[in-house]
């Protein structure tokens, strides 16, 4: 821990994200969580204690808080933007029912803070069309193509403040999308030598989908990936080209399977012995252990609990009891995936 101005702060490891010629923190903060707190002001002062907690990382996209994120990102870091790196994405945009939502969102989302019951769809702003009847209402798919990876950027510097993003990756495309990018990637590529962007690449799982289009991608430019990872996930693949990584979904997608399974065991069981309290941390530490080429995203729309889960994860650890837990949990855990 360090103090600065009265302010302690968590110091964090940096680390190179791939081939990309980047350096950032190995965690980052994902800015779609953070809208399912209805309160500018609570948010702001979220991504206060992101950075003053030592993140250094920070992971948006036009469509997250129904079109207000980026915005709101770029103020906050108007005069720290020397100090981080900052990935957004394209392909993904709002209907013309989900710009309206977005404009009139602080009421409702307050409304929802207040229903605790309320729809776990609603309260999700950042899943895209591909989460059911509400994503459909709310975004629609663009196309991957030149001119809109252009339009996409173009008022994503504008939101932002800035003159340049660290990372811009394609949002969530189909595979099929892909099938013809030449145009595209030429593109791409041009913006990186003009110093509009640093890296690109694609938010979506595409080892999995098609190794053949990841490595005619990586064989164009792509130099960066981000995907869902969490301990009961396979292990990332370890291709000949080192693409920056970007994972997320590290608790959000383990934490209640190993919880559900602890609470399975018997009392005297030595798999007790873990801290329950501290389990969301023990992931993220095995997510960063995961992930040597990159950044694990995380996100909460609670300062004070971003402030504990950085500290915990600054501080020495437990010994690892995560290993075999693990091993027996995954043969029956479903695949998990989550919104990029």
């Amino acid at each position: 821990m360090e103090r600065t101005n009265g302010v302690q702060h968590t110091v964090m490891r940096s680390v190179a994200v791939g081939d990309t010629g980047a350096t950032t923190t190995e965690l980052g903060f994902g800015c779609a969580g953070l809208y399912r707190e209805g309160d500018k002001g609570v948010r702001r002062a979220t991504l206060e204690t992101a950075y003053d907690q030592g993140i250094r990382h920070f992971d948006v996209a036009p469509m997250y808080g129904l079109g207000s994120a980026e915005s709101e990102l770029g103020e906050f870091l108007r005069a720290r933007r020397q100090s981080v790196t900052v990935a957004t994405k394209f392909g993904i945009s709002m209907t013309g029912l989900g710009g309206l939502a977005g404009k009139l969102q602080a009421p409702i989302r307050r409304a929802l803070v207040r229903k605790p019951n309320a729809s776990g769809a609603l309260k999700k702003s950042g899943a895209g069309p591909g989460s059911g009847a509400v994503g459909r209402m709310l975004y629609q798919s663009a196309r991957f193509d030149r001119a809109t990876a252009e339009r996409s950027l173009d008022a994503s510097l504008r939101a932002l403040g800035t003159d340049h993003v660290d990372f811009l990756f394609l949002h969530d495309p189909p595979i099929a999308a892909l099938a013809d990018v030449g145009d595209l990637c030429e593109h791409l590529e041009r913006e990186r030598r003009r110093g509009r962007i640093r890296a690109w690449g694609v938010a979506a799982h595409l080892y999995t989908m098609d190794p053949a289009v990841c490595r005619d991608l990586l064989g164009r430019g792509m130099s960066c990936l981000q995907v869902h990872d969490d301990v009961l996930s396979d292990p990332l693949p370890s291709p000949d080209a080192k693409p920056g990584m970007f994972t997320f979904g590290a608790i959000s997608g383990a934490l209640n399977p190993v919880l559900a399974f602890l609470d399975s065991l018997p009392s005297d069981d030595p798999r007790n012995l873990i801290n329950r309290e501290q389990l969301p941390v023990m992931l993220l530490r095995e997510s960063v252990r995961r992930n040597p080429l990159g950044v694990s995203i995380f996100s909460t729309s609670k300062p004070d609990r971003l402030r504990r889960m950085c500290e915990g994860f600054a501080a020495d650890g437990e010994p690892d009891l995560l290993g075999g837990l693990v091993e027996r949990i995954r043969p029956s855990a479903s695949s998990v995936g989550g919104a990029t």
